[in-house]
């Protein structure tokens, strides 16, 4: 329930997922912006109405998820980077 808490509590979503025989070959993230709620600009210490960037990233084995994180960071202190390699053609 929680993969967070047991044995190999602090290492990645793939050692753990890979430990329980589902290796994971994929993710996808969904990023947005909105305004935030009251309890999220209070918990991230940011004025009422301040805009967060959200991610919904959800990692999978073949066709099956296996996990997946709602993450909402302030806008004004996070850039997204992101990279990948190409297939060759």
């Amino acid at each position: 329930m929680l993969p967070e808490d047991g044995m190999l509590a602090g290492r990645g979503v793939a050692e753990r997922m890979l430990s329980i025989g589902m290796p994971v070959d994929d993710w996808v993230e969904e990023v947005g912006a909105r305004l935030g709620t009251a309890e999220e600009c209070e918990r991230l210490r940011h004025v009422p109405g301040s805009i967060m960037v959200t991610i919904q990233r959800t990692y999978y084995a073949g066709e099956t998820q296996v996990e997946t994180a709602d993450i909402v960071v302030p806008a004004a202190r996070f850039t997204l980077v992101y990279s990948g390699k190409m297939g060759r053609v």
